[in-house]
């Protein structure tokens, strides 16, 4: 299809069929974006031409890229009244089109000037509708963008309707996502502390850790929570340390959480206990350390203990890695662990 002369929407910019026809066409939103960059004065004008479209145009396949380019446009320009314009023609649908492939974005978009007024419309009209959005494909989209662009205390309405399912969420697919988003935008208001510390039973922590999703909701507290969050995730490592070692998501938190704890004087004390059980020799006669050089998943939470070792840490750990020289010489995981051991004791 030839694409349009943005040259020609000017003198037809009041004809309303002409411009709605255009937001709806393919390369609408080239032949948009580069009419606005030369005629920036038309903006408002255009805007008024297509009021009426919004809400249509926020959910079709080539018009929601117009609304949002319009959006972009405005603000760049500081255009305020038509951004407040924009933002009101999409009250009474922002539900329908935060759940929208294409309105999604507008959604976003609009969400990015962030007007006080528009930010209430967008609370009210979600409204109970919290947990079934944030586990939605396009939704959690925009619902990460609300967190990251409003206030902390605007996602005191997100986290209230999410207290008591706190767990489904985190080993959502999509709603991890939101719940991250909430643990590094929100981390210090009461309700998200109390959401949390009601997540982190030893049962629910053992949960999360086993989880491809709660793994990494457990990862985002561990460095935007509270010590206590911390310490409620050590102790249940503590429980089973070669298990956890050797699993493929808990040894992902497992690492995290002596890269925290090692500069944390608050974590000292449970850190060191959990180094200990690592390093030390059990009932079998054999560290767990030692038995998770070579494992698959456990190799680089080796190399995080070797890095993260200090004092008397590290003469024992070098001890149990003389002992395994052989087999680490021989095999590929094994190489990685040497260099780290190396970078530790100062040999190059």
């Amino acid at each position: 299809m030839p694409q349009a002369d943005p040259a020609c929407l000017k003198p037809r910019i009041s004809d309303i069929a002409c411009v709605t026809k255009l937001a709806r066409s393919p390369n609408g939103t080239d032949v948009v974006s580069k009419f606005l960059s030369s005629n920036p004065n038309a903006a408002t004008l255009l805007v008024s031409a297509l009021l009426p479209e919004v809400p249509c145009l926020a959910s079709h396949p080539y018009g929601a890229g117009v609304v949002s380019e319009l959006f972009c446009h405005c603000q760049d320009l500081k255009l305020g009244p038509s951004v407040i314009a924009l933002s009101n023609c999409l009250k009474g649908s922002l539900l329908r089109l935060t759940k929208d492939r294409f309105g999604c974005r507008v959604i976003q978009a609009a969400l990015r000037e962030a007007l006080p007024e528009f930010q209430q419309a967008f609370i009210s009209e979600l409204k109970g509708q919290v947990l079934s959005l944030c586990q939605h494909l396009h939704a959690n989209f925009v619902l990460q963008k609300c967190i990251e662009l409003m206030e902390p205390r605007v996602g005191v309405f997100l986290i209230a309707e999410l207290r008591d399912h706190a767990v489904s969420v985190a080993v959502h697919v999509y709603g991890c996502r939101v719940l991250q988003r909430l643990i590094e935008h929100c981390s210090r208001e009461p309700q998200l502390i109390e959401l949390v510390d009601n997540m982190l039973t030893p049962e629910n922590v053992e949960k999360l850790l086993k989880d491809l999703f709660g793994s990494n909701v457990l990862r985002a507290l561990l460095v935007h929570g509270t010590v206590s969050h911390v310490k409620a995730i050590l102790d249940v490592l503590s429980t089973n340390v070669l298990k956890f070692a050797k699993h493929k998501h808990a040894s992902l938190v497992f690492e995290r959480c002596l890269e925290v704890s090692s500069s944390c004087e608050e974590l000292r004390s449970p850190r060191k206990q959990l180094m200990a059980q690592l390093i030390q020799s059990n009932l079998s006669g054999k560290a767990p350390l030692s038995q998770v050089l070579l494992d698959r998943f456990g190799n680089y939470l080796a190399q995080r203990v070797i890095q993260c070792c200090c004092g008397s840490e590290e003469e024992m750990i070098l001890k149990l890695l003389a002992s395994a020289w052989p087999k680490l010489q021989r095999s590929p995981v094994g190489r990685h662990i040497m260099v780290a051991r190396f970078a530790v004791s100062g040999v190059s």
